[in-house]
């Protein structure tokens, strides 16, 4: 009995940890800073609220095109937010009309506006991956 219910416990912690997810960055600018990203399962806190993501990646800056991974994922739907934080104070720098001085993207489609959570959900899989493209004003 014992072993049959350690058997189950363990089979639904292994389905609930999840796998990498990588996120292909383009367009970096500069190598200034560090690449953040972000992995949000529901719309709360979404694209930059640090608190509500339940997954976070990072790496050195480099011009170009860099790759970030989300470790232990569960799959299901998501969204992704990337801030290219040049100055490395780990928050979208703005200028005095809100307008983003430093590089951010989504796993969508990135307007002139805050992105929107339902315009960039995405199914993430095990071993998936999402290009994300870099926007500079």
């Amino acid at each position: 009995m014992f072993s049959r219910v350690f058997l189950t416990w363990a089979a639904c912690a292994a389905l609930a940890k999840g796998g990498d997810f990588t996120v292909e960055v383009r367009n970096v600018r500069n190598d200034r800073g560090m690449v953040r990203a972000l992995l949000f399962s529901k719309e709360e806190g979404f694209p930059d609220g640090q608190a509500s993501a339940v997954a976070r990646a990072e790496a050195k800056a480099g011009k170009g095109t860099l790759k970030l991974v989300f470790k232990n994922v569960v799959p299901g739907r998501h969204a992704v937010s990337v801030l290219h934080d040049e100055n490395g104070d780990g928050k979208a720098g703005v200028n005095f009309i809100g307008i983003p001085t430093e590089g951010v993207g989504v796993s969508g489609r990135m307007g002139n506006t805050k992105p929107a959570f339902a315009d960039c959900v995405i199914d993430v899989a095990e071993g998936g991956a999402v290009t994300v493209t870099m926007k500079y004003w």
